[in-house]
Order: structure tokens, then sequence, then C-alpha cells
């Protein structure tokens, strides 16, 4: 912006300056008027998009209660006890149905321990209510039950030929 006469005196008055040094006068500023454009030649304004926002603060509030009330310790000894009940009924099965009960067993049982296997590592890994120490036994048990389950359904071996 260039240096600006005073309308009263004639003085100079610097860029700086909202005042005449000279004679005191407030230094007038011309507004530029702009013509509005007509609604066909503006450009549409857009938002640029962001690829990877952060989640909103109330998503992940509604997640985290939703991993609190799956794996809360209700849900976990109820499924616990639901997986054993299942392990055994294949068992039973499999001891008073013959040919069918074994194979029925074969998938029920190992699926029941996994079943529960997850249930106490999701427990343990996301429910931040629990203790600590508690959590973190949950984990290591849960995925040793998981690992016994899998190796259930996959391996099938017969343990009466290692004896």
């Amino acid at each position: 912006m260039a240096a600006v006469k005073c309308k009263k005196c004639g003085t100079i008055i610097p860029d700086q300056a909202t005042f005449c040094p000279q004679c005191g006068t407030p230094k007038e500023v011309e507004e530029k008027v702009t013509q509005p454009q007509s609604k066909t030649a503006q450009p549409a304004q857009t938002q640029p998009v962001q690829p990877f926002s952060q989640p909103r603060p109330e998503t992940q509030a509604s997640l985290a209660n939703l991993a609190n009330s799956v794996f809360s310790k209700l849900m976990i000894m109820l499924g616990v006890c639901i997986g054993i009940l299942l392990a055994w009924i294949g068992v039973i099965l499999r001891n008073f149905a013959g040919g069918a009960g074994a194979t029925i067993d074969g998938f029920l049982s190992p699926t029941a321990f996994a079943g529960i296997g997850l249930l106490v590592f999701g427990g343990g890994f996301l429910n931040k209510n629990i203790d600590k120490y508690v959590r973190m036994g949950m984990v290591i048990i849960g995925g040793f039950i998981i690992v016994y389950g899998i190796s259930g359904l996959t391996l099938g071996f017969n343990v009466q030929g290692f004896i």
C-alpha cells in the first residue's frame, strides 16, 4: 500500500500511521469495491477430501463401549460355561453314539475350546476395566486354549499311540 496524502494539510502519511503526523487528522483509507460476479461465473467451492481422517470421538467411544459390553466379565463367564457345555456334549456323543458321535465330537469339542479361547483372549486384550495382570493372564491362557482348540481341529493325532 502506498503512502497517502493528508486531506487537511497535504502531508504524506506513512503506511504504518493511522493519523497525520503534522495535524493529527485520521488517515482515510479508500475501500476497494468489487463488483459481484454472476453466479454462473463463480467456480464451485468444494472442501478438500481427507482420505485418512481421524475417527470421530463419539465413534471411538461407542466402539470401546461395544468391546467392553461384549467382553464383559459376565459375558466371558457365560461364554466359557457354554463352551464347556458344548465340549461335554461332544464327549458324551462320542462315548454313547458311536461313529456319528465321534464325527460330531471331532468338530464340536475343538470348536468349543477355540470359542472359549477367543472369548478369554479377547476379554484380556480389549476389556480395560479388568486389572492389567489379570488381563495379561487372560491373553496368555486364551492363546493356549485357542491353539489347543485349533490343533484338535487340524491335527487329530491319537494320544494312545504315544503311551
